[in-house]
């Protein structure tokens, strides 16, 4: 069974803080040139308190937090109590199942389209599924099975 990790420490984290005011400092950049920050709520530290819960992970290479996660670890608290993939191989894995129409390239190779007609979903093999490409950040998305697509308003394309 796939738990989607980001949604569970998503909704984690909001219980922990939502509605309270942090206190950000920008530390460093990434090689995205994407700001990295410590942050702090009510004095305390929001990056070390997320990885001992085990809701985020180490920023791979940097060694601020690597006790807490080793003790999260270790005690298997949130994400770690599940056999969790790696996010870089889980990323990598799901740009290969864009980057082809072969239905065993990943579990989750439907993809889910908006279009004028609508929220449309195509199968590998469908007529526009190599062409189709997924903008998540459009809400579009990769579903798992037909039946997660339909039971998310989704409908099959017609051709």
């Amino acid at each position: 069974m796939a738990i989607r990790c980001g949604a569970l420490a998503t909704a984690a984290t909001r219980a922990l803080y939502e509605g309270r005011m942090a206190e950000c400092h920008v530390t460093a950049t990434d090689r995205y040139d994407r700001a990295l920050a410590t942050c702090h709520v009510g004095g305390v530290d929001v990056n070390a308190d997320l990885v001992r819960r085990g809701l985020a992970r180490v920023y791979r290479d940097n060694r601020t937090y690597l006790n807490e996660q080793r003790d999260a670890k270790r005690n298997a608290r949130g994400l770690w109590a599940y056999d969790m993939m790696d996010p870089a191989a889980w990323r990598a894995q799901r740009r290969a199942v864009r980057n082809t129409d072969d239905a065993s390239a990943g579990p989750c190779s439907i993809k889910g389209n908006i279009s004028d007609n609508g929220r449309i979903y195509h199968l590998p093999g469908d007529r526009y599924y190599a062409r189709t490409r997924i903008a998540e950040r459009s809400g579009e998305r990769w579903f798992c099975s037909e039946a997660d697509a339909r039971a998310a308003g989704w409908r099959r394309t017609r051709s």
